[in-house]
């Protein structure tokens, strides 16, 4: 009798979508669209420290409410080298997570990312707007001026069951696990979902 072929589990069971903006020669506008991207899991911790500097890069970048252009997508992609895969550029910086692509396709599109949980209120920060202007990143701006850099840690994810269901025997609901929600909806405030690019 055969053996059963065992299934890889560096890949989680989820894609996550990229939203990148092209241009369009023809009606001259950008037109931002999604490509999904195998997500693996990290395995370790990483260290990153945010700075000033990180900050002001946002915003001169239009980077509130931008997932991939906001203070800590632009911290992530100045520490390539802490992490322990490629950073490719195309950064999705969400409230309790961080998908970073690790390989691109045909040079460009993400196409395998992996996933880290933060525990960090940055994001928030990011997002805050009062009367057009950047409020929120205004702040952060002005607390790392005054008392340094902080440091901010990614840890290696981990799904959460979905409640009211204990034991390991678990057996299918019908219910849909809604862990992702809420992604879609602070995309939807991004100006811009371009990737940002390496130097």
């Amino acid at each position: 009798m055969a053996k059963s072929k065992r299934t890889s589990t560096v890949f989680s069971k989820v894609r996550h979508e990229f939203k990148i903006a092209i241009w369009n020669p023809i009606t001259e506008k950008e037109e931002v669209k999604g490509y999904w991207a195998r997500v693996r899991m990290a395995k370790k911790p990483v260290t990153l420290t945010l700075t000033a500097d990180h900050v002001r890069n946002s915003i001169k970048n239009h980077g509130v409410a931008d997932t991939t252009k906001c203070s800590m997508a632009v911290c992530t992609v100045k520490h390539k080298d802490a992490f322990p895969h490629k950073v490719t550029g195309y950064i999705d910086w969400q409230y309790s997570r961080v998908f970073i692509s690790s390989k691109n396709r045909e040079g460009i599109i993400p196409d395998e990312c992996y996933v880290y949980e933060h525990k960090t209120k940055v994001a928030q920060l990011n997002d805050t707007m009062k009367k057009n202007t950047a409020e929120g990143q205004q702040k952060l701006l002005e607390m790392l001026e005054s008392t340094g850099p902080i440091e901010i840690v990614l840890l290696p994810y981990r799904r959460r069951s979905a409640p009211k269901r204990n034991g390991t025997k678990r057996k299918r609901t019908g219910k849909r696990n809604n862990y992702f929600k809420g992604a879609k909806a602070r995309m939807a405030h991004a100006r811009s979902s371009g990737g940002l690019a390496l130097e």
